[in-house]
This record gives structure tokens, sequence and C-alpha cells, in this order.
């Protein structure tokens, strides 16, 4: 007879509850294939909350970025592997990716601090850890803030935004351009005005 050392392992845990991404307007997305298809351009939300928070920092007026660049949690690299399939097993080169994390948003304040904003419901074990790795690659003048939903009617994200205009000046007055003689044309426009 078989003994397990770790006869809970195969308990069944509660599923959360069925999220749907909505659109820019609240509506529900049932095949997200056939949405991306049907509005390549239109922007969707993984969450009613998550759209929710995207409208108040556009109230806001906040220089933000929705589903900004992945953060790099770990390198990719070279390995080993085998085949799998008919025939006799192989052993092979393999890549592996990267390990990413992409936060919900990402806010540019005038101080030159980029605060990340993850937007979450509930958080699942493999969530939590990877924000903290998330949480160990900020800079200096990053931040990453975690908001719940937990209907407590957006206090979370109502004092981010507080904070940012507290704390860190508002949010950037302006967008830089791609060309670096455009952004000095907006700079003088800023500098003349305060």
């Amino acid at each position: 007879m078989l003994t397990y050392k770790y006869e809970n392992m195969a308990k069944k845990v509660k599923a959360a509850p069925r999220i749907y991404q909505v659109d820019i307007k609240g509506n529900k997305i049932l095949d997200i294939k056939k949405f991306k298809e049907q509005n390549p351009t239109s922007l969707y939300f993984d969450s009613d909350f998550e759209r929710k928070c995207y409208l108040l920092l556009k109230e806001a007026n906040f220089n933000f970025k929705f589903h900004p660049n992945p953060i790099i949690l770990a390198e990719g690299f070279d390995s080993w592997a085998l085949s799998k399939g008919k025939g006799p097993t192989k052993l092979f080169k393999s890549k592996v990716r990267p390990i990413t994390y992409t936060t919900d948003f990402a806010i540019y304040t005038n101080t030159g601090m980029t605060i990340y904003i993850e937007a979450k419901g509930f958080f699942r074990p493999e969530a939590r850890l990877r924000f903290k790795m998330a949480q160990a690659k900020m800079g200096v003048n990053e931040m990453i803030l975690l908001v719940f939903h937990s209907s407590n009617n957006f206090q979370d994200m109502k004092a981010v935004v507080d904070l940012v205009n507290d704390k860190f000046g508002g949010s950037t007055l302006f967008k830089l351009k791609s060309k670096p003689e455009d952004n000095l044309s907006v700079l003088s426009g800023v500098i003349t005005s305060i």
C-alpha cells in the first residue's frame, strides 16, 4: 500500500467566479477572439473594475498608459529538452522565453516617478508571486501599487489619484514626442505658462 506524504494536495479548490472581459462601454464580451476580429482597434478590459479604473484616470486627465510594456522578471535562456512524439527520444536545445509581468496601468508623474497600478478583484497565489517579483524589479523612480475592487467604492483608486496629485505634483503635463526637437517646443510652452 502506498502512503502519500502530501495527501491534501489533491483537494479541490473552489474556482474563482467567472469574470467577463468588457468593452469600453461595459458590455460583456462573450467571445474575445470574435470581438478582436470585429473590433481590431477597440479597447477591451479584463474586468469592469479595470474599465472603471481606466475611466477614472481619464477623468483625472492623467498621462498614463493602459497595459504598458511588460516588466521582465527573469531573462530568457537556453535549456535542454527531450523530444516528444513518435520515434526515438532525442535531446535538443530549447529556448525558454523570459518571464514577464504586465501591469494594468502606468501613470507618469510630474516629478518623474512612474507609478504602476495593478487592479485586482481577487488575487490568485501565482499572481501574488509574480506581483512580488515585479515589486523587486522596481527602479528608484518607479513603484507598483495594488488596488482592490472588493466593493469599496473605488476608494483604493481614488487614493491613488490623490497620491499622485498631492505627493508627486500630479501627472505629467505633456507626452514626450518621438523627435527630441519637438519636445523643446512643448517644454518651452510649459515653462512660459508657469
